[in-house]
């Protein structure tokens, strides 16, 4: 159902879309950086936005201190029959990608997993970068989609038999809770190129994992309609708490023509709001995972340390749904 609505929304012209317009009573300015600080990541390469978002989205929730781990919650949802499905979707039209790891996902169900189990903080299973380890002993940062793929490779070596033992380990990843070479050796030797990143969540996570607080929550989950500003403002005004949205996101790089696309499909967090008086309309600040940087946007764009600001006429058309959490 959903690839359906994304092509129909796709095939539509930007001018097709009508809306309840946002009065400047009802924008109020709105800030949740001021009230609780989210930490800026960058998912680099990795298609794991929806993971960012739930992550933050999750912290600001239960009002946790810690940075909770993205990828804890990408690579737990990489094992559901959604992603699988995503996956066998772009392996057939997007052929050139198959043997990366799952990427794209849903924030609403990914949340439904992870809440469960509890968290893994950030400092246990970082969610950017991972810390490479030569034979020599020097360190070095790498992107994590980047060191998928070196970890997928390494295993499918280990299995040959290319190195025996863990000292002929060409380099390793280290973790706070994988740090030895015969830990990371064990890994490989007991992994399969499916179930090796399951098994370092569980390995890097587990000794750290931590109950989410028992606060009841309603979620809700709505596709755009012409209320969708009704419903998102009302949740930010009556609830006071950020809201979590799926849109086409060329529109930060091509302002002025952006397109829609099943591949710019974007999750972000709807952070804050305020009214501009001289274009008479509501703009929202949305928390992006692209790090703090801001060089990587149209000059259109407003821009402050990873936070950008889209008007309400220009994000209507390239909204595609929305997601909340509330106490019950």
């Amino acid at each position: 159902m959903k690839f359906l609505v994304l092509a129909i929304l796709s095939a539509l012209p930007l001018q097709s879309f009508a809306y309840y317009k946002t009065s400047e009573e009802t924008c109020k300015t709105v800030d949740f950086r001021n009230e609780f600080s989210l930490k800026m990541r960058n998912q680099n390469q990795m298609a794991w936005c929806y993971a960012h978002s739930a992550a933050d989205y999750l912290q600001y929730t239960y009002q946790i201190d810690e940075q909770i781990s993205a990828a804890d919650i990408a690579i737990l949802y990489s094992k559901s029959k959604w992603s699988r499905f995503a996956t066998f979707i772009r392996n057939v039209f997007t052929p050139s990608l198959r043997g990366e790891p799952p990427q794209t996902g849903i924030i609403k169900y990914a949340i439904q997993m992870i809440r469960p189990q509890g968290y893994c903080p950030e400092s246990s299973l970082p969610s950017d970068e991972w810390t490479r380890v030569e034979k020599d002993g020097q360190s070095s940062k790498v992107e994590i989609l980047k060191a998928a793929m070196d970890l997928f490779e390494l295993q499918a070596q280990v299995k040959v038999g290319k190195y025996p033992t863990p000292a002929d380990l060409p380099w390793r990843y280290e973790f706070k809770n994988l740090r030895s070479a015969n830990a990371f050796y064990d890994l490989m030797t007991g992994s399969t190129q499916k179930t090796i990143l399951t098994k370092l969540r569980a390995q890097a996570c587990t000794p750290d994992r931590k109950a989410f607080p028992k606060v009841p929550l309603a979620t809700t989950f709505q596709l755009r309609g012409p209320k969708a500003f009704v419903r998102i403002n009302n949740h930010l005004n009556l609830e006071k708490a950020p809201v979590t949205i799926d849109f086409f996101s060329d529109v930060l790089k091509n302002y002025d023509n952006p397109r829609r696309s099943i591949n710019n499909m974007h999750t972000v967090v709807l952070y804050g709001r305020k009214y501009d008086v001289e274009t008479q309309q509501c703009q929202y600040m949305l928390k992006d995972s692209y790090g703090e940087q801001c060089t990587k946007y149209d000059p259109k764009i407003k821009c402050e340390g990873g936070y950008v600001w889209l008007p309400e006429n220009k994000l209507y058309p390239l909204l595609f749904s929305s997601f909340t959490m509330k106490r019950k």
